[in-house]
């Protein structure tokens, strides 16, 4: 990990290099070759030096600011990489998610360090936990990777004693340390800063600048709210059960665990091709009854469950037997909509990875008692969620309007300007809309139980437009290399800020 931030690193600082000829013209298919590499002066740099320094900075802003939860023991290298990848293609197409996510996370590990204040627990703890830092063990099994409700209910309960283990023992589990952060970090302060100065010195910022500095503008804000959360653990710390709390469970089994939202959607493209009163739910395990006075209900049965009911997959894909009927019946015998079949079940997953970012993952669809599932909603305390969607509805329509101020660039075709126009008062509109709605319900709750459904289908209709705006800017802002302005060129004079006579 610290030699892929090193790369990166390396590759924004020479983004930074100073640059080639002043030209009108440094087209990629058709411009010389001394446009695009580095010229002997000073005042000048290329489009490739402008290339480098935002991919290098979107990079560090996707990849290397992402702290994502614990894997499973059983994930080998690539799973994890492939984890990660997914992870990063959210933090392009829809960072504003993801931060989403990272506030909530936020504000759980501080009211989890408050809450155990007195036994020393810090931030860095409360994050620990609910990334699935501890696993309940029974002798020499592993039982469960323990949720925080769970972690609170057995403690209630006196099944387990409280973990010792220092802010210190957890950072030495982390991969990261702090060398490296205060370098992504200060190399995305330091894009910001020279968007800021071109602006002040009248030097053109070029599209795919503005899209750079919309990610440098949200990785400050993630990385605020992970830098005390561990980077990259891969070993739990067990806590083991008392002698005597409750019968033993059986252990852990490593070799039959997958991730729920791929069983339950390859669970539906199984189905579409077997008849529909073949379908059948698994037998689920069902726990012993508990004291009425516990407050939570401990999911134990994930010890001995590994597969979905049929209720989890509905409420996971929403997605009803008469839609499995129709594609089975109509997509499948017909070869041409064979493709639709797919887009569809990546709309779904699509839909469904959006509703666990914002919180909404149902506890019964989670089956893997090895790790926390990748979005694991951390808690429902309602005033931190409504802080959460007020936070991040602020933050969205700051980073949106961030693109509008592209508003006046020069574009190379008008059909280019009216997309960038467009697509920027989407992604503006979109968290104000969002923002409205959910102040509008917060306050007349009781309205949000009859327009529940519509506001599903208007979720629906909105996330593809979002997308496609997002792609759309993306898109533009590299197109726009083709040709720049003279004054993309120039760079900042940095003399005029030093103190001088």
């Amino acid at each position: 990990m610290f030699l892929i931030r090193a790369v990166s690193l390396f590759c924004i600082t020479n983004g930074a290099a100073l640059a080639a000829p002043l030209v009108d013209t440094p087209v990629f298919s058709s411009t010389q070759v001394s446009d695009l590499l580095p010229a002997v002066s000073t005042n000048q740099r290329s489009t490739w030096d402008i290339f480098w320094s935002c991919v290098a900075t979107i990079f560090a802003c996707t990849w290397v600011s992402i702290h994502p939860n614990m894997p499973s023991p059983k994930d080998g290298r690539i799973q994890i990489v492939l984890q990660r990848l997914e992870l990063m293609l959210w933090a392009v197409m829809a960072p504003g998610m993801i931060i989403f996510w990272a506030i909530r996370q936020w504000q759980h590990a501080r009211a989890y360090a408050t809450k155990y204040r007195k036994y020393g627990w810090t931030i860095t703890h409360g994050h620990f936990l609910q990334m699935g830092g501890f696993v309940l063990a029974d002798g020499d099994h592993d039982i469960s990777v323990l949720t925080p409700s769970e972690f609170n209910q057995l403690l209630a309960r006196k099944e387990i004693g409280f973990p010792l283990i220092s802010e210190k023992e957890i950072q030495d589990r982390s991969k990261s340390d702090g060398l490296s952060s205060a370098l992504v970090v200060g190399q995305t302060s330091w894009f910001i800063v020279q968007c800021i100065s071109r602006k002040v010195q009248g030097l053109t910022i070029t599209e795919i600048e503005l899209v750079t500095l919309a990610f440098a503008f949200l990785n400050g804000i993630m990385y605020f709210l992970w830098w005390n959360k561990p980077v990259d653990v891969t070993t739990c710390v067990r806590i083991y059960r008392l002698t005597g709390a409750i019968p033993h469970p059986q252990a852990i089994d490593l070799t039959n665990d997958e991730d729920s939202v791929i069983t339950a959607t390859m669970s539906v493209i199984v189905s579409m091709h077997m008849p529909l009163s073949q379908i059948t739910a698994p037998p689920m395990a069902h726990p012993p009854p508990i004291d009425s006075s516990s407050s939570i209900h401990i999911s134990l049965e994930r010890e001995s469950r590994h597969s979905l009911s049929s209720s989890s997959q509905r409420a996971s894909l929403s997605f009803s037997s008469q839609g499995r009927a129709f594609l089975r019946d109509y997509l499948v015998v017909n070869p041409v909509a064979q493709l639709s079949k797919y887009l569809i079940l990546a709309v779904l997953f699509i839909l469904n990875r959006l509703r666990e970012i914002r919180g909404e993952l149902n506890p019964a669809s989670w089956t893997e008692p090895t790790r926390i599932p990748t979005f694991f909603p951390p808690g429902g305390d309602s005033n931190l969620a409504y802080g959460s969607h007020f936070s991040i509805s602020i933050i969205s329509i700051i980073s949106g309007l961030i693109h509008c101020l592209g508003w006046s660039l020069t574009f190379l075709s008008g059909a280019e300007k009216i997309t960038w126009r467009v697509s920027a008062l989407i992604i503006s509109a979109v968290p104000i809309l969002g923002l409205f709605l959910h102040c509008f319900l917060h306050v007349f709750n009781f309205v949000g139980k009859f327009l529940r459904k519509d506001l599903w289908w208007i979720f629906v209709g909105i996330v593809p437009i979002y997308l496609l705006a997002r792609i759309a800017l993306l898109v533009v802002a590299f197109l726009s290399l083709r040709k720049l302005p003279s004054g993309a060129y120039s760079v900042v004079n940095w003399t005029e800020y030093l103190p001088h006579i």
